[in-house]
Protein backbone atom coordinates (compact mmCIF):
# COMPACT_ATOMS: atom_id res chain seq x y z
CA UNK A 1 0.00 0.00 0.00
CA UNK A 2 1.20 3.48 -0.76
CA UNK A 3 0.33 7.07 0.13
CA UNK A 4 -2.80 6.85 -2.07
CA UNK A 5 -4.39 4.12 0.04
CA UNK A 6 -7.87 4.69 1.39
CA UNK A 7 -8.57 5.01 5.09
CA UNK A 8 -10.02 1.50 5.15
CA UNK A 9 -7.39 -0.11 2.88
CA UNK A 10 -6.28 -2.55 5.59
CA UNK A 11 -9.85 -3.72 6.13
CA UNK A 12 -10.40 -4.09 2.39
CA UNK A 13 -7.18 -6.08 2.02
CA UNK A 14 -8.08 -8.34 4.95
CA UNK A 15 -11.60 -8.97 3.65
CA UNK A 16 -10.24 -9.85 0.19
CA UNK A 17 -7.66 -12.19 1.74
CA UNK A 18 -10.25 -13.92 3.91
CA UNK A 19 -12.63 -14.21 0.93
CA UNK A 20 -9.92 -15.97 -1.06
CA UNK A 21 -8.97 -18.24 1.82
CA UNK A 22 -12.52 -19.24 2.62
CA UNK A 23 -14.25 -19.15 -0.76
CA UNK A 24 -11.53 -19.99 -3.27
CA UNK A 25 -9.26 -22.18 -1.17
CA UNK A 26 -12.19 -23.58 0.86
CA UNK A 27 -10.42 -23.29 4.21
CA UNK A 28 -12.42 -23.64 7.43
CA UNK A 29 -10.12 -21.40 9.49
CA UNK A 30 -7.82 -18.50 8.67
CA UNK A 31 -4.63 -18.73 10.71
CA UNK A 32 -2.81 -15.44 11.08
CA UNK A 33 0.54 -14.84 12.72
CA UNK A 34 1.84 -11.42 13.66
CA UNK A 35 5.19 -10.38 15.06
CA UNK A 36 4.75 -9.37 18.70
CA UNK A 37 6.24 -5.91 18.14
CA UNK A 38 3.82 -5.16 15.27
CA UNK A 39 1.32 -3.32 17.46
CA UNK A 40 -0.68 -1.96 14.49
CA UNK A 41 -1.39 -5.41 13.07
CA UNK A 42 -2.07 -6.90 16.51
CA UNK A 43 -4.53 -4.11 17.31
CA UNK A 44 -6.18 -4.47 13.88
CA UNK A 45 -6.86 -8.19 14.29
CA UNK A 46 -8.06 -7.68 17.85
CA UNK A 47 -10.51 -5.00 16.63
CA UNK A 48 -11.81 -7.48 14.07
CA UNK A 49 -12.49 -9.87 16.93
CA UNK A 50 -10.15 -12.56 15.70
CA UNK A 51 -9.21 -14.98 18.48
CA UNK A 52 -5.64 -15.09 19.75
CA UNK A 53 -4.70 -18.74 20.14
CA UNK A 54 -1.16 -18.55 21.47
CA UNK A 55 2.21 -16.80 21.48
CA UNK A 56 5.55 -18.31 20.60
CA UNK A 57 9.00 -17.03 19.63
CA UNK A 58 7.95 -13.40 19.30
CA UNK A 59 4.82 -14.22 17.29
CA UNK A 60 1.13 -13.94 18.16
CA UNK A 61 -1.11 -16.49 16.48
CA UNK A 62 -4.76 -15.80 15.68
CA UNK A 63 -7.53 -18.03 14.32
CA UNK A 64 -10.58 -16.77 12.44
CA UNK A 65 -13.21 -19.43 11.70
CA UNK A 66 -15.12 -19.19 8.44
CA UNK A 67 -18.44 -19.24 10.32
CA UNK A 68 -17.41 -16.10 12.23
CA UNK A 69 -16.25 -14.38 9.03
CA UNK A 70 -19.54 -15.24 7.34
CA UNK A 71 -21.36 -13.41 10.17
CA UNK A 72 -18.94 -10.44 10.18
CA UNK A 73 -18.58 -10.04 6.40
CA UNK A 74 -21.78 -8.05 5.89
CA UNK A 75 -20.66 -5.42 8.41
CA UNK A 76 -17.21 -5.19 6.79
CA UNK A 77 -18.75 -4.65 3.36
CA UNK A 78 -21.07 -1.99 4.80
CA UNK A 79 -18.08 -0.08 6.20
CA UNK A 80 -16.26 -0.32 2.86
CA UNK A 81 -19.32 0.77 0.87
CA UNK A 82 -19.82 3.74 3.19
CA UNK A 83 -16.22 4.82 2.62
CA UNK A 84 -16.80 4.74 -1.15
CA UNK A 85 -19.94 6.85 -0.80
CA UNK A 86 -18.12 9.36 1.39
CA UNK A 87 -15.19 9.70 -1.03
Amino acid sequence: MNENKTQKAALESAVLSFDIGFDVMERAVANVDVRLENKHATSFYERLGITETHRKDGQIFFAYPRARFDVDKKAYHSVLEQEKRDA
